[in-house]
């Protein structure tokens, strides 16, 4: 629509991008003025002095009829080139980018692929398509032999049908016409069925494995399925769960670090900004969390009991399931081993943590990671995120509260002993 204007903000409000849908006619042959770009790259956050003009690059999204471009530094990695291009349709600003080293152009070639890339590809397929099967079949058995637990297995399919629904109707943009609404139910209800089905079918295909093989991973899920919401095993597994996930978001720092010191530039890692638009989208972003944080437990068991029934060994099959599951990271061009390697320590953590504690510490794992992941988080409390900041967090905070006062039972927070010396 012209006069429409996109615009893209950092987390510290600094300007990205923004572009103007022009009027599809000239409004008058009057003489197009100057635009004065300083204060557009002043909200960028760039010293207007600091930076040098140079011939643009970069395609406009939009019609110009003046383009500009300039080169320059990040002013806290000065280390760090980046390039500003701008454009204006007769004399009116029509669009502003920033652009770091690491965005590509888009080209109409396939641009090669590494060999990581390529075998993660394959390898997903494969395992998906195998896993799959092998619940179908494994579901069926187990039902036809009365071995599954069809109560717990509808009680987690309910839980994914109202975690998937809510998040998408939190998300969407509902229109009040008798055309369209039924349209967008009907694609909601396609959705949280075929999640809730195969929540169910999963469960249904792994609880008689998971009790004769590894029966501690479905100790807590199965006492919270239950009901049993006050079960200090339960607490227990979500404190721990949640701990591993920050353990996980804190390997970023140490990526970060020996990724500078190979000198290849790092992207920096993008959030979901529009779950800080309104409260519609950051409760779809908090909730809609929970829908990995259920199935990627199922699916990493899935991969074990397959590996499991192929290798017939317990560590062997742990050890292709970390590898397998590193592998469908995005690797980036010329950090492809280095991120590898630490998607083999984060998987390592994952894995490890759903099968020494169980399902439910995987499930708080994955929705800790999730969230710091998605979110947009700035502890600057002037910031315009902060609020948002606290309302995504505060999730976290009442998982690991009360994963672990759960997990003391009854038992008081400090002993007599430690009370009264």
């Amino acid at each position: 629509t012209p006069g429409m204007v996109n615009m893209v903000l950092d987390p510290r409000g600094n300007l990205l991008f923004a572009a103007t849908v022009p009027l599809q006619k000239r409004a008058s042959e009057s003489a197009a003025r100057e635009v004065d770009w300083t204060r557009f790259i002043e909200l960028a956050g760039f010293d207007p002095t600091g930076l040098e003009e140079t011939s643009p690059e970069w395609a406009p999204p939009v019609p110009t009829t003046r383009r500009f471009a300039w080169n320059g530094t990040f002013p806290t990695r000065p280390d760090i080139p980046l390039r500003i291009e701008a454009a204006s349709w007769e004399g009116r600003p029509i669009w502003f980018e920033v652009f770091p080293p690491w965005q590509k152009p888009l080209t109409p070639h396939v641009a090669e692929r590494s060999i990581l890339a390529k075998s993660a590809d394959i390898i997903f397929v494969l395992l998906f398509a195998s896993t799959l099967l092998l619940a179908a079949f494994l579901a069926r058995r187990n039902v036809v032999r009365g071995r599954s637990d069809r109560k717990n297995a509808f009680r987690l399919a309910m839980a994914g049908l109202v975690v998937m629904t809510v998040a998408q109707i939190a998300d969407s943009d509902m229109i009040a016409s008798s055309r369209v609404v039924p349209t967008i139910v009907t694609i909601l209800l396609r959705d949280s069925i075929g999640f809730a089905a195969f929540l169910w079918l999963s469960y249904l295909a792994l609880e008689p494995y998971l009790r004769r093989r590894w029966p501690r991973t479905l100790i807590s899920s199965t006492r919270l399925l239950s009901g049993r919401l006050s079960d200090p095993r339960v607490g227990r597994d979500i404190f721990i769960g949640v701990l591993a996930g920050l353990l996980m978001q804190n390997l970023w720092p140490i990526i970060r670090f020996a990724a500078a010191a190979t000198g290849v530039p790092m992207a920096p890692h993008t959030v979901d900004f529009n779950a800080a638009g309104n409260l519609a989208s950051a409760v779809s972003l908090i909730v809609g969390q929970g829908i990995g944080a259920i199935w990627y437990p199922l699916f990493v068991v899935l991969v074990l009991l397959l590996a499991h029934l192929v290798l017939r060994n317990r560590v062997a099959a742990i050890g292709f399931t970390i590898v397998a599951f590193a592998l469908f990271g995005d690797f980036a061009e010329g950090l492809e081993w280095l991120l590898f390697g630490a998607a083999l320590v984060a998987v390592s953590i994952s894995v490890l943590t759903i099968v020494r504690w169980g399902l439910l510490a995987g499930t708080a794992a994955t929705y800790t990671i999730g969230v710091f992941h998605e979110a947009p988080l700035l502890i600057d409390p002037s910031s315009w995120l902060f609020p948002y900041t606290l309302l995504f967090l505060l999730p976290l905070v009442v998982l690991i509260g009360a994963g672990f006062f759960l997990a003391l039972g009854k038992q008081p927070l400090f002993a007599d002993a430690v009370l009264e010396g």
